[in-house]
């Protein structure tokens, strides 16, 4: 087979040819689950070399081969990793936000202090005291690497043009500041920080203690409403066997709904593994107060194992979902604490 020893260039291009397809297949195709990147780059390769194995196999093998020799740029590392199956898709759509979100934040911080009118420049010292308002879980070791690495970019001066630190060369390269923060964000999520893997366990464990507590005191309501119903049961056959002595035939009659017992209670405790989704949901919120509901859909949808649209009706109907079953789906996609508290009126939360 040949090597064709695709140069850096060609294997950004290919890269982001196939995103953008898959892109365009996944708005085409919105009633159908997602499509995992290794089955979505055979068929598109297959339609790019009109069904041509050799050529499908050869050029697979060439861009596998530069990918590897490229690794130390995040977007093939990031592409062969997902590619792999080694790191699940939303962690690109994660860090491509990153990059669009810093630049914009302190875009508004810019135009703060400048009546309005950004002038593209920010004093190193106020970019570091901004970055670490929005990536709240990174270490002070990593933010030190990331203030050499701009004032390398800066030639040793005090102010950094924030938008040109995000830009690209025509062979896709980054500054060594967006290259470095695209590397511990990828570091983070491989688990090698342990950052993402923690706080996967705290909120598995929030979910359990909460489906604990909620299961606690079902029991405890059902308990006393059975001994309740119990109670209510021996007056009804005590009351039969005095009319049956005083020759009355017509028994009292005994429903379910008259005992006092809620039905609702019953399939539940049948079903003492489960959750409604709207705790779940409570749970995820009160663990993680920063996280935007849109993305809280998400991971409840996920977890359930549907549709975003699928969950929120199921939800309005009040269901519920396996728990175990919901934390091993949850843990099949990006996982992480917000972090990025971004003011529409510009600047960031304190």
């Amino acid at each position: 087979m040949r090597n064709w020893r695709l140069s850096k260039r060609e294997c950004e291009r290919a890269v982001n040819d196939v995103w953008i397809a898959k892109e365009e297949w996944s708005e085409d195709n919105e009633d159908e689950e997602a499509i995992q990147l290794s089955d979505f780059l055979y068929i598109y390769l297959r339609e790019k070399y009109e069904e041509n194995q050799a050529l499908v196999a050869e050029f697979g093998y060439n861009l596998i081969d530069a990918l590897e020799r490229y690794i130390d740029d995040s977007d093939c590392l990031i592409f062969l990793k997902i590619l792999q199956g080694a790191l699940a898709e939303e962690v690109r759509d994660d860090q491509l936000h990153l990059l669009v979100e810093i630049p914009r934040v302190m875009e508004d911080e810019d135009c703060a202090l400048h009546s309005g009118v950004p002038s593209g420049m920010l004093q190193i010292a106020s970019f570091i005291r901004i970055l670490k308002k929005m990536l709240t879980t990174k270490s002070e070791h990593s933010f030190n690497k990331l203030q050499k690495a701009l004032q390398f970019e800066a030639k040793k001066g005090r102010m950094i043009a924030y938008n040109e630190i995000f830009e690209e060369d025509e062979d896709g390269n980054q500054g060594d500041f967006c290259e470095l923060l695209r590397a511990q964000h990828l570091e983070g999520e491989l688990g090698r920080g342990g950052k993402a893997t923690s706080w996967l366990m705290l909120l598995i464990y929030e979910i359990l203690t909460q489906f604990t507590r909620r299961f606690a005191s079902l029991l405890a309501s059902l308990i006393a409403e059975i001994i309740a119903y119990s109670r209510k049961l021996r007056d009804a056959i005590e009351a039969r066997a005095k009319k049956e002595e005083s020759g009355e035939t017509e028994a009292p009659t005994l429903t379910y709904h008259a005992t006092g017992l809620t039905p609702s209670l019953v399939p539940l405790l049948l079903r003492p593994d489960y959750l409604r989704i709207s705790i779940l949901r409570e749970v995820i919120s009160n663990f993680d107060p920063d996280k935007q509901r849109a993305d809280t859909n998400l991971y409840l949808a996920r977890g359930a194992g549907c549709t975003i649209q699928d969950v929120v009706e199921k939800e309005n109907n009040g269901e519920d979902v396996d728990v175990e079953e919901f934390i091993v789906k949850l843990g099949d996609g990006l996982l992480k604490k917000s972090e990025v508290k971004a003011n529409s009126g510009g600047g960031v939360k304190e």
